[in-house]
């Protein structure tokens, strides 16, 4: 049932990119909404999480046949696909690094305020 919700999103947005006619994926309308709609705390994130969480289980499933279509296309391997190779492996360090160093700021930012808020767990004769 649950992954009927999610999949409703899809159609949603699949709807919504077809009335307004613009040139995005439904998919991608579809996940907005539901993020918007998650943040504002309009639906329950448990009323989607175990159908989120099956979906997830799955994943690795869904590349397959996406391994197998770069394999059929010989021309990825000429010197334009090496590029493409190239960019996507820079692209994802990238990637990788930025969301270390956000993933690092924040929780310094958390580890200040319970400093400042007096969560932390050493009291001050510990020190």
């Amino acid at each position: 049932m649950q992954v009927a919700g999610l999949y409703l999103f899809h159609l949603l947005g699949k709807g919504v990119a077809i009335w307004l006619n613009i040139p995005i994926s439904g998919s991608l309308i579809g996940m907005i909404l539901l993020f918007v709609l998650l943040c504002l705390k309009v639906i329950p994130e448990v009323w989607l999480q175990e159908g989120a969480n099956a979906l997830l289980a799955f994943l690795p499933v869904f590349f397959v046949p996406i391994t197998a279509g770069v394999m059929n296309e010989p021309s990825l391997f000429t010197l334009q696909g090496v590029l493409l190779i190239l960019v996507t492996f820079v692209s994802t360090c990238v990637l990788i690094v930025v969301s270390g160093h956000i993933g690092q700021y924040l929780a310094k930012q958390k580890e200040g305020a319970d400093k400042r808020d007096g969560n932390n767990s050493f009291s001050r004769s510990d020190r």
